[in-house]
């Protein structure tokens, strides 16, 4: 995972982010996914005019399904940096990170084993700039900007996905749901 030194750094330039822990049992699929294939990962919440933010959509996602964009932070690659590039790749867009609002330890068990995780939630500035997909294997297929206090909807709506994406909306549930309450 991360070193202590790297988060003191993002503490100190971004101040202190909100710390949630969460635990899920999960089918072996989900455990295996993230079995020694991912460090951690990025959440971009990307602030757009009227108070709203950026959400993603992909062309495997079940239909009508949006979600803040996320990516994976690679071996070796600093947080901060990981940020900084998967706002490129995801959206084109050129804007400043400007606070780390969160960062979630999670737990997905199933049957004895564990795997941790974490996400560190960034925001950007306010950017009216409109988003364009770098990185075509991420196959993005839209974005649309929702205010902040909706983001309660989408949790809700990525808690409730069908079966077989049950699990992967639970996870990606907890994101909208700090963000939403961190009062911003």
């Amino acid at each position: 995972m991360e070193s202590l030194n790297e988060i003191a750094v993002l503490v100190d330039r971004y101040g202190a982010p909100i710390h949630w822990s969460r635990a899920f049992e999960v089918a072996p699929a989900m455990l295996e996914r993230w079995r020694d294939k991912r460090r951690a990962e990025i959440v971009l919440v990307i602030a757009r005019p009227n108070a709203s933010v950026l959400l993603h959509t992909k062309l495997f996602y079940p239909n009508g399904t949006y979600r803040l964009p996320t990516g994976n932070i690679k071996f070796g690659e600093p947080i901060e940096d990981a940020a900084r590039r998967e706002l490129r790749e995801e959206t084109g867009l050129d804007a400043r990170l400007t606070r780390v609002l969160g960062v979630i330890k999670y737990e997905f068990r199933f049957a004895g084993n564990q795997v941790d995780f974490v996400s560190y939630i960034f925001l950007t500035d306010e950017t009216r700039d409109e988003p364009r997909v770098m990185d075509a294997s991420e196959r993005i297929t839209g974005f649309r900007a929702v205010v902040w206090r909706d983001l309660v909807s989408i949790a809700d709506a990525l808690e409730n996905l069908p079966d077989n994406w049950r699990d992967w909306g639970r996870f990606r549930a907890v994101a909208h749901r700090l963000v939403a309450q961190s009062n911003l």
